[in-house]
């Protein structure tokens, strides 16, 4: 984050008066890299926060819209973050826990980095 400071002078007592406020003045820059294609040995989503994230959840959904599976974190530092997609010691499933077919997935990555909703939203493949 940037530091402005805003200086004021009142000319009529010949005070200055400073007004320290924080704003973000570039965007923050959630970033995401996965492997293509996922698979057994390559399911994990690298989450790289540009600061300490409050919230962070990730959704899959299928191509028709419906959802498949999604995890939930609270207090992720600054950095990379790896989230595996996994359920139970299995991986590529569903939340109910079965096994997901080969195809097209969209995935939503939504972070709240200092009370702001950040969002990535892209598409995967699963490919056993």
């Amino acid at each position: 984050m940037n530091i402005l400071t805003f200086t004021a002078t009142d000319s009529t007592f010949n005070q200055t008066i400073l007004v320290d406020s924080v704003y973000r003045i570039l965007p923050l820059v959630l970033k995401v890299a996965i492997a293509l294609p996922f698979n057994q040995n390559a399911y994990h989503f690298t989450v790289d926060l540009p600061e300490l994230a409050e919230e962070l959840t990730i959704a899959v959904y299928n191509t028709g819209g419906d959802f498949i599976w999604g995890d939930e974190r609270a207090n992720l530092p600054a950095g990379p973050n790896k989230i595996s997609w996994e359920k139970n010691g299995r991986v590529l499933v569903n939340n109910s826990g079965d096994e997901v077919k080969n195809g097209l997935y969209i995935y939503v990555v939504r972070a709240t980095i200092g009370g702001k909703e950040e969002r990535v939203k892209k598409l995967l493949m699963v490919l056993r």
